[in-house]
């Protein structure tokens, strides 16, 4: 079966006073779907960097990043626009809602830009099934935030993208919010037969995916140098769900480094 994410041999490094900093360096991933995946790892070890490259809104140094048998690097500016509005969705921590626009706007919004028909009623529906319908004419900051996690969850969902990434969904949340926002998400993206790309430096986060449901193998892997700066990409945790018997695999031999669970 062809992946539905593949990373190979990715390296990314930015500018600093004393030189280039590396930050990725050498990282392998494949995913197959339907699946769920985490990858944990502490604050400031390149997660976020990670997130930026898998959904195309930044530009990788060296290796390949293939969404759907799709290369990104090969894509233009506006086909990468284009290809990440149709096929990827990304969740943020921050929620990143129109302060101007209603609960619903927010939704309806992201439908108006693809040119979708009955872009309202879809995006009705999208908030009820998030479970906020009943608040769909409040604006952002006349609601919670694990209401406006929920608004943005249906945001990204009300458009059917094959892959979602989700980048420390729960991190501004309580534990009883987080929680209900973690099953609601695990719960509709299974339904839907999207691929969950997780993200978080929480341990209890990540466990949601080995725990969720079923899983079958996935790989994060790096050369034996590799690391995610500062931290080294051994601290890195892979857990993932979907629909057969639970399993991890992880490769150890002479120049691979197993990641640690």
């Amino acid at each position: 079966m062809s992946s539905i994410i593949e990373i190979s041999d990715l390296r990314k490094s930015y500018p600093s006073e004393q030189g280039r900093l590396e930050v990725l360096k050498g990282v392998n991933l494949s995913v197959d779907r339907p699946q769920s995946v985490s990858i944990m790892g502490r604050s400031g070890g390149g997660k976020s960097t990670l997130v930026a490259l898998l959904s195309g809104l930044d530009r990788k140094d060296s290796g390949v990043v293939k969404v759907l048998q799709k290369d990104l690097s090969l894509f233009s500016s506006n086909q990468l626009i284009e290809y990440r509005a149709k096929n990827i969705g990304v969740i943020f921590q921050q929620f990143h809602l129109l302060p101007h626009l209603t609960a619903l706007e927010n939704v309806e919004m992201a439908l108006a830009f693809q040119g979708v028909d009955g872009a309202r009623d879809l995006a009705e529906k999208a908030l009820a099934d998030v479970g906020i319908d009943q608040r769909a004419n409040h604006f952002p900051h006349q609601l919670s935030r694990g209401e406006c996690q929920r608004v943005a969850i249906a945001r990204v969902l009300v458009l059917s993208p094959k892959v979602v990434i989700a980048d420390e969904p729960t991190g501004s949340l309580d534990v009883q919010t987080g929680e209900r926002i973690m099953e609601l998400l695990l719960n509709l993206v299974q339904q839907r037969d999207m691929v969950l790309v997780l993200v978080t430096h929480d341990p209890e986060l990540a466990a949601w995916i080995s725990l969720s449901s079923l899983s079958r193998p996935c790989t994060l892997q790096c050369a034996a140098d590799s690391h995610f700066w500062p931290a080294p990409l051994l601290s890195l945790s892979v857990m993932r769900s979907t629909r057969a018997n639970s399993n991890l695999n992880f490769i150890e031999d002479a120049t691979m480094w197993p990641i640690h669970t």
